[in-house]
C-alpha cells in the first residue's frame, strides 16, 4: 500500500495551493522520482510550473499515454495514468481509482474550503480502512 500525507493549507481554493505545489514537486523531482499531477487545473499549473522560479523552470507535461524522453513531472485528471510514476499529488476532491498504482500520494487539501475539508476526511478513513501509512501536514505558508 502507498504512504499518504495530506498537506492542509492555509488556502481558500485549489488555486490557491499550486505555490506549494509546484515546491513538493520539485522536491520530488530532485530526488529523481517521477510524479503524476492529477487535477482539472492543467493550464494554471502548466503555466506556474514554467514561471515559478525566476532562475528556472521544472520539466513537466500534461500527461501523455506514451512515456515522455525527459520530464518526470505531468499533469492530468486521466482516469487511469500509466504505471509509471511514483508518486501522485491529488488536487481532486475525488478519490482517484488507481491510486495503488503509486508508492507515496500527497493529497493537498485548501483547508479554508469546506467542501475540500469535507472531501478529505472521507479520503483519509478510505486510506485508513486500506491499511496505508498516513501522516497529516500543516504548513503554515502556501
Amino acid at each position: 500500500m502507498p504512504s499518504v500525507d495530506f498537506y492542509i493549507l492555509p488556502a481558500a481554493s485549489v488555486t490557491d495551493t499550486l505555490p506549494f505545489v509546484c515546491r513538493l514537486a520539485e522536491k520530488a523531482w530532485r530526488s529523481t522520482q517521477r510524479i503524476y499531477i492529477h487535477t482539472d487545473q492543467i493550464a494554471q499549473l502548466d503555466t506556474l510550473l514554467w514561471t515559478y522560479r525566476d532562475e528556472g523552470f521544472l520539466p513537466h507535461q500534461p500527461y501523455i499515454a506514451t512515456p515522455p524522453t525527459v520530464p518526470a513531472i505531468e499533469i492530468g485528471i486521466a482516469a487511469s495514468p500509466a504505471d509509471r510514476f511514483d508518486i501522485l499529488i491529488n488536487l481532486s476532491q475525488q478519490m482517484p481509482d488507481f491510486y495503488k498504482q503509486f508508492k507515496r500520494i500527497l493529497e493537498i487539501i485548501p483547508g479554508n474550503h469546506v467542501d475540500a475539508r469535507t472531501a478529505a476526511r472521507e479520503r483519509f478513513r478510505f486510506y485508513q480502512t486500506q491499511q496505508c501509512t498516513i501522516q497529516t501536514h500543516q504548513p503554515e505558508t502556501v
